[in-house]
């Protein structure tokens, strides 16, 4: 009577322990474990194993105790084949008293001891076998009964849920984790953008902006998280266009950025019915200058051309005329126009095809031996008798200064910043040329007492095209390409040039040049 009222006790108990791993632990390995090693010690069992179906259908061991782990791993079984196989092609329990005919048995190990009883039972869950439960007894006095195997198969139908619980979390977590990563990745990829990128739900509620989006509108992330379109934004062009992009794109204003370029594209679900919209903002503010840039050059060189175009034709036909009574002196001074003017025409021509040839890569340079002293000389001489406002100061090192480079190239650099030294100081002043050694490299500098160019204007005064709106204001002449000529040239003798200057107080170009040659 105690020893049922004990058995029937310890069956409980397990039964318990099995109930609370169900509603408690999602861990995989450790559900496996538990279930063993419940299973296994109500019956004192000598040794089991957890088979489940792999991905190929196959049984495999997935838990063990008193069994080689090192070469169980190994095995793979079949449906139907052994008695492993044979229970998870039945679904039904069985027990076995002593060792299994040779016939039937799939042997998994190479062992010495005597195999007195087993039971194999059959994992299920909804009807669906999943795997085996095999536990197994040594011992001549311990046999399994028949009662002892349907207590086991109700244990097996426990141990079935709360495996395929922890299997179903397990592929759930990893699911998550990989969603998670995925995320983290295309958040990685939008944060890398140069382009701002907005994402909208089908309801048209912001889900995910990146930073570059932010900065173009100077708003936090914050302020664009989880809010209407109509909320976040209140230009009306944008929200319209968004909701129904009946064009290719649509260029609006930032706030950082004076113009960016908005596309909208569709994402589809699988059904294909819209999920949302992915809304990319690109900056073409650098592409717009530009194409100002080219309007107003094309404007500025047919005036530039049309100017002297007309003088020469005009003092031409007046010279030409046979009826003319023009005096010895004024035929002079119309030929001095006329060559003055012509020069002007050579000098633009001869600009546009140096920018032309240095962008293109087709201007060979020489590497000669210069003597940089003396091609300053040679530039400052061209201006001196030109203008009798300007004082010009040379301050060079007394020593000599060689360095490599193309002379012609070289001396057009410089001439272009004392023309421009000359023309932006109208009313005159000192213009200091000065030549300095800096380690591996010298420095020359242009300096004027002109009338100076406004700080925002100084980064574009190297692009192509680009003229100070003083020089506007002012009238001065000019096609926007003398500094980009000088900026192609000073980089590709391995140099940089740079600019201070102030409006009203006059500016200082100057440059470097690596030595090339011991001096």
């Amino acid at each position: 009577m105690d020893k049922q009222y004990s058995s029937n006790a310890n069956k409980f108990y397990a039964i318990c322990k099995l109930s609370k791993l169900i509603t408690s632990s999602l861990n995989y390995k450790e559900v496996l474990n538990l279930i063993l090693e419940t299973s296994m010690s109500l019956f004192k069992a000598d040794g089991g194993s957890i088979m489940l179906f792999n991905r190929d259908k196959e049984l495999e061991v997935v838990a063990a105790k008193g069994l080689d782990t090192d070469k169980i791993g190994l095995i793979k079984v079949k449906k139907g084949e052994g008695i492993s196989g044979k229970v998870a092609e039945t679904g039904a329990p069985l027990l076995l008293i002593g060792k299994a005919k040779p016939e039937d048995f799939v042997k998994l190990v190479q062992r010495e001891e005597t195999i007195t009883s087993s039971c194999i039972l059959p994992l299920k869950v909804k009807e669906e076998i999943i795997g085996v439960l095999n536990i197994r007894s040594d011992k001549e006095k311990l046999l399994y009964t028949r009662e002892d195997l349907e207590f086991l198969n109700m244990l097996a139908d426990y141990a079935a849920i709360a495996i395929e619980n922890a299997r179903l979390y397990e592929l759930e977590k990893k699911r998550l984790e990989e969603i998670t990563a995925e995320r983290q990745k295309i958040l990685t990829i939008l944060n890398s953008l140069n382009d701002g990128i907005m994402v909208l739900n089908k309801d048209n509620i912001i889900t995910m902006v990146n930073p570059v989006l932010c900065k173009f509108f100077e708003k936090p992330v914050e302020y664009f998280q989880e809010k209407p379109l109509e909320v976040a934004f209140s230009i009306d062009k944008l929200i319209k266009f968004i909701n129904n992009p009946t064009h290719k794109s649509l260029i609006i204003k930032g706030r950082s950025v004076e113009y960016l370029e908005v596309n909208v594209s569709p994402v589809y679900f699988v059904e294909g019915k819209v999920l949302g919209k992915v809304v990319s903002f690109h900056d073409i503010t650098a592409a717009k200058k530009l194409e100002q840039l080219r309007e107003e050059f094309v404007s500025l060189i047919s005036h530039e051309l049309k100017t002297p175009l007309t003088s020469i034709m005009g003092f031409a036909s007046l010279l030409s005329s046979k009826n003319n009574k023009l005096s010895e002196e004024q035929k002079k001074d119309f030929i001095s126009i006329i060559k003055t003017e012509s020069e002007r025409l050579l000098n633009l021509i001869n600009d546009l095809l140096d920018i032309s040839r240095l962008e293109a890569g087709k201007y060979k340079f020489k590497k000669e031996l210069i003597e940089v002293k003396s091609l300053l000389v040679k530039a400052i001489e061209l201006f001196k008798y030109q203008s009798d406002k300007h004082l010009f100061k040379l301050d060079t090192p007394p020593s000599f200064i060689f360095i490599l480079g193309d002379e012609n190239m070289l001396f057009q650099v410089i001439t272009n910043l004392l023309s421009n030294a000359v023309k932006y100081s109208p009313a005159g002043g000192e213009i200091e040329v000065k030549l300095e050694e800096e380690d591996q490299k010298i420095k020359i500098s242009v300096k004027d007492q002109g009338i100076g160019i406004a700080r925002e204007e100084i980064p574009f005064l190297f692009q192509r095209f680009y003229r100070a709106k003083i020089s506007e204001r002012t009238k001065i002449p000019g096609t926007g390409l003398g500094l980009a000529n000088v900026k192609y040239i000073i980089e590709a003798h391995g140099g940089e040039i740079m600019v201070n200057s102030k409006e009203g107080e006059g500016s200082c170009f100057y440059f470097t040049l690596p030595k090339g040659v011991d001096n």
